[in-house]
């Protein structure tokens, strides 16, 4: 028997809201048995179709922009190169146009010439092609004669010690031939000194050089100048630094007796000669180990 108020429920049936306490029925979200019961549902609108965005490409196509910014200018790729390159032609053009120039008076700068002429670009030096070729054989000349005033004295090559004569136009001032100066500058055979002794075919030994630093009292036996530890290693002409008495090139050994200090000037001006001995005044002291 249904209540003749609006409520449906049914008379001397127990209600859902004297068992959870609320009134509607089953739990929210619980899945209840009746229809209608829990959290309702979202409804899915389907989102209307769009028109297609139509443009015209440079060339004249149409075509279908696609992606969010619908920023597309062009319809292939190789649309947008040519346009590219079609900028960059203007622009370069543009550069190339030259504004009119006032012709300015200079004097040409030939000697044998002097003439006054109406240069059209501030660079010009000549007033014609002839005075041109003109001075530039009067500059070879000169520089010919500057060569020949060139030192071609007899000199001791720095890497095999002979005496050689620079003849006119050899470029050659350090070395005698093309094969001691490949030797020199080469990098590979010559950085240490067990290298440099395999490449001279002498004697090598392992050498302490602070020890030969130590027993030479820290001074340079060619000019008798101190050479501070502290300099050891850098490019001071003071820097102490391991000398061959007589050169890896000349035939000397690397061994104990073979080596004293030097300082880095001495070093780098006695090279591989055997004319530099020690002084024997001005406080130079000898090694113990000559």
């Amino acid at each position: 028997m249904r209540c003749p108020c609006v409520c449906k429920s049914i008379i001397g049936e127990p209600t859902m809201a004297g068992v959870s306490g609320r009134s509607g029925g089953a739990r929210i979200g619980s899945g209840g048995a009746r229809p209608g019961a829990g959290r309702p549902k979202k409804l899915r609108v389907e989102p209307a179709p769009k028109a297609p965005c139509l443009s015209t490409c440079k060339c004249g196509a149409v075509f279908e922009q696609t992606g969010r910014g619908l920023k597309k200018q062009y319809c292939s790729a190789t649309c947008r190169a040519s346009a590219k390159y079609d900028r960059r032609s203007r622009v370069v053009t543009g550069k190339r146009k030259r504004l009119p120039v006032s012709p300015t008076e200079k004097i040409c700068a030939h000697t044998s010439c002097g003439k006054q002429f109406a240069a059209r670009h501030k660079s010009t030096k000549y007033c014609s092609p002839d005075c041109y070729r003109k001075a530039q054989q009067t500059l070879t000349r000169v520089a010919g004669e500057r060569r020949s005033g060139r030192d071609r004295s007899n000199r001791e090559c720095k890497q095999c010690g002979s005496r050689f004569e620079p003849s006119y136009g050899d470029p050659r001032r350090t070395y005698c031939s093309a094969k001691c100066r490949k030797q020199a500058c080469s990098r590979g055979g010559g950085d240490t000194h067990r290298e440099r002794a395999k490449k001279f075919g002498v004697r090598y030994e392992p050498v302490h050089k602070v020890s030969v630093f130590v027993d030479c009292r820290w001074i340079c036996q060619l000019c008798g100048k101190d050479t501070p530890r502290a300099l050891m290693g850098t490019h001071d002409k003071a820097a102490p630094e391991l000398d061959h008495i007589v050169p890896l090139a000349k035939g000397g050994d690397h061994v104990r007796a073979n080596v004293q200090l030097a300082c880095r000037g001495c070093n780098l001006s006695k090279g591989a000669k055997t004319g530099w001995k020690p002084r024997q005044g001005a406080g130079a002291v000898q090694s113990p180990h000559p």
